[in-house]
């Protein structure tokens, strides 16, 4: 069975300010304050301008501005940066969109930190103006954070628990396969939040330097090597590099804690590495982590009075790219199989995902087995009995004669792995036992109902 969800492609009337920007270069935006900001508008506008002035020539460069700001704006840079609109919170990064293999996604901003009121009046603020510009994004109705969305912009990610609360009626295993099935992710580290964060922003942790070199804040143990845990069993081919970290624990603004000495809420774009810094001595030894392992230009952005509001450069920038997508026009009951396991329809004039329902993405367990991933072609993960080593339906002789090729060869599969342990010994063996008649055994056949079955035999032993 398959069924539509609201996950559309937006194409609208062209923004005069965004006509000129080719299509494969980088847009910034950033959101000026209104009067909830009051007490630090000044700080605000004068990081707007400085960011403006840095990255200007490199990128294209856009304030949203309002009737409580503009003249403050319209006084320091050029009209071509600014645009009058009423976006309603200056942290553009969590209600935006995201950037994801050229095209932009955008997800549900209802974070439990924020009541839905509250977040409703930001969100709809934020896609009243973008719908009238001409950025095509798709929507997405699960709910994160843009700044708990850290992925080297192809095939990984890094989020935060904090997903599993914003999301309680979806496991963690249907979350990984709608970003797999919708987004490419091939790998996601849920990776612990730190004690007392009021968001559970993954910005504030790590940041990929390239597609596979991945920083990590040096923070204090255990919590360092927790998250260093779970990076490690999560993701494949990433190379981790230890980033400078000297967090104010003076507090901060509103509540949030401050964001000071954090130098992974940087901002990359194509060529560029936007660096908050913060008038202390580690500022010089972040920057030089970035020159070392990026090709990129590192430019350093004083972020040391916003930062008491709890985020800096990563969290008050959205980038962009106008990539091409699917055409808007389309022909009701157009179907578009590009991708045959995110099939795209055609409804009152415009694309709409179709999601196929899998057993695993519904949360139907796997009695007595696990799920595998799909093999190529398929779009749907399989119910393998334990055991069934071979996959053929049965858990007989066969399969014990490959459980015995992988014990003595030192490898590992789940479909052996009985307990759950991500290793194989004799509770797998004696699990398995039970499973597999041991009549079933040749009798000749002795060192093979040895290194099965037997009390006093353990081929791991051995190894």
């Amino acid at each position: 069975m398959i069924k539509y969800v609201t996950s559309l492609l937006f194409t609208t009337t062209m923004l005069a300010q965004f006509e000129n920007v080719p299509d494969d270069e980088n847009i910034i935006i950033l959101v000026g304050p209104d009067n909830y900001y009051a007490s630090s508008l000044n700080e605000f506008v004068d990081f707007h301008v400085q960011f403006a002035n840095s990255a200007g020539s490199r990128d294209h460069f856009f304030i949203v501005i309002n009737n409580y700001n503009d003249n403050l704006y319209q006084a320091q840079l050029p009209n071509e940066m600014l645009i009058s609109a009423t976006v309603n919170d200056i942290w553009v990064r969590d209600f935006g969109v995201q950037n994801l293999q050229g095209f932009n996604h955008k997800f549900d901003y209802s974070p439990d930190y924020l009541d839905n009121w509250t977040s409703n009046w930001i969100e709809n603020s934020f896609i009243n103006w973008f719908n009238n510009t001409d950025i095509e994004y798709q929507s997405h109705s699960i709910i994160l954070d843009g700044g708990n969305f850290q992925t080297n912009g192809y095939d990984k990610a890094v989020i935060t628990t904090r997903i599993f609360d914003d999301n309680p009626n979806l496991s963690e295993m249907q979350i990984r396969n709608y970003f797999n099935a919708n987004l490419g992710l091939n790998e996601i580290a849920f990776i612990p939040e730190d004690i007392g964060d009021p968001v559970g922003h993954s910005d504030g942790y790590v940041v990929w330097l390239t597609p596979s070199k991945l920083a990590v804040n040096d923070s204090e143990e255990p919590y360092h090597t927790q998250i260093y845990n779970v990076l490690e069993s999560s993701l494949t081919g990433v190379e981790y590099i230890d980033m400078p970290f000297a967090p104010d624990n003076g507090g901060g603004a509103d509540g949030f804690g401050s964001a000071k000495g954090i130098y992974v809420n940087s901002l990359q774009t194509t060529d560029n590495f936007y660096v908050p810094i913060f008038g202390i001595p580690e500022d010089a030894l972040a920057l030089a982590v970035y020159e070392e392992h990026t090709n990129k230009n590192v430019i350093p952005i004083d972020a040391t009075e916003v930062s008491n509001w709890g985020g800096s450069v990563h969290c008050l920038a959205m980038e962009i790219l106008r990539a091409e997508a699917l055409d808007d026009e389309c022909v009701d009951g157009e179907i578009n199989n590009d991708n045959p396991c995110n099939p795209m329809e055609c409804w009152d004039g415009q694309w709409y995902e179709i999601i196929i329902d899998c057993a695993e993405q519904e949360g139907i367990p796997c009695e007595g087995g696990v799920y595998v991933p799909p093999e190529e072609g398929e779009c749907c993960s399989v119910c393998v009995l334990l055991g069934d080593i071979n996959q053929d339906g049965f858990v007989d002789i066969l399969d014990a004669i490959e459980v015995v090729s992988l014990v003595l060869n030192g490898e590992y599969n789940e479909l052996v792995d009985t307990i759950i342990s991500q290793i194989l010994d004799r509770e797998d063996e004696f699990k398995l036992s039970g499973i597999i008649s041991i009549n079933d055994l040749p009798n000749n056949n002795k060192n093979l109902k040895s290194l099965l079955f037997t009390d006093n035999s353990n081929p791991l032993d051995n190894k």
